[in-house]
């Protein structure tokens, strides 16, 4: 999870849960949130039969990609 500063990864049952941090720095921040979307996907594919929950300091506004968002859930919401 090159995207995330650090990360921490936990698997109950079917949830998969991540906390992650990204820059606060816009540029960077932009570059690691395109990052993390494809990567969330790419694991969303690979174990379809998890729920995905996502929190952390992502310091982004996550509210221009419906479609991303509703496959994940993310915490604190918008």
């Amino acid at each position: 999870m090159t995207w995330s500063e650090d990360p921490s990864i936990m698997v109950v049952d079917n949830f998969i849960i991540i906390n992650a941090h990204l820059s606060s720095k816009t540029e960077k921040n932009r570059k690691q949130l395109e990052i993390m979307k494809k990567s969330l996907l790419n694991l969303k594919k690979k174990y379809n039969n998890y729920h995905f929950i996502i929190g952390g300091d992502i310091n982004s506004f996550m509210g221009n990609d419906g479609q991303f968002e509703n496959i994940f859930n993310f915490y604190p919401e918008k």
